[in-house]
């Protein structure tokens, strides 16, 4: 019988296996960074409203070492997908390039 896990041992499991993707993303890119891994945070500008929206990559998609695709889970439990090219422009790697953007 498959026992049930806490939300705090399931939270620690998909960090692993999260952090293992990752470790094997840059191994197959040669040991390049890349610019997103699966499980970090990021923040989504929105332009009309002025706000941004905390999230946390569920997936990225690579073709050679260039960001095609994002999935992301957002902490009002929205899921979306970002082009590659939405990074630095609507989508950020930190809180306050997020501010800085909506505040011109």
């Amino acid at each position: 019988m498959i026992e049930p896990m806490s939300n705090e041992e399931l939270r620690e499991k998909i960090r692993q296996v999260q952090e293992i993707f990752g470790l094997r993303l840059v191994d197959r890119l040669g040991g390049k960074p890349v610019p997103l891994h699966t499980g970090d945070a990021i923040w989504y500008a929105d332009f009309d409203s002025k706000q941004i929206e905390p999230g946390i990559i569920f997936a990225t998609i690579y073709e050679d070492e260039q960001l095609i695709l994002s999935l992301v889970i957002f902490d009002n439990n929205g899921f979306y997908h970002f082009e590659g090219e939405a990074l630095n422009k609507s989508v950020f790697k930190t809180k306050s390039e997020a501010i800085s953007a909506i505040q011109g």
